[in-house]
């Protein structure tokens, strides 16, 4: 029995370096194909630069509709997570964990 699982541990491990070593090389080769492409890669400025130059480009409408969607979502990510642990929502507040408030006016 001892053979049986140590060839089985080593077919399993060379499998595993074998899934590694072509993930690498798929992504070798991939980075090569785009740089062939003309592709270069976005640095953190042109990033910022571009959501900078998006943000300031929204009406102020837009952005207060932006942040309520953002909010929403969040209070809805955050219940539906609580919903699933039994915990409650007023379980949450007691703790500190949670940080909207239901006397908000977008609840009533």
């Amino acid at each position: 029995m001892g053979k049986m699982k140590d060839k089985f541990i080593e077919e399993q491990d060379k499998a595993l370096r074998d899934a590694i070593d072509s993930f690498i090389d798929d992504d070798y080769h991939y980075d090569k194909w785009l740089k062939s492409q003309g592709h270069k890669q976005v640095t953190m400025e042109e990033s910022i630069k571009n959501h900078d130059e998006w943000w300031n480009s929204l009406t102020d409408k837009q952005k207060q509709q932006l942040f309520e969607e953002q909010e929403a979502a969040e209070k809805e990510r955050i219940e539906q997570e609580y919903d699933h642990t039994g915990n409650s929502t007023e379980d949450l507040k007691e703790f500190g964990g949670f940080h909207y408030e239901k006397d908000n006016k977008n609840d009533k």
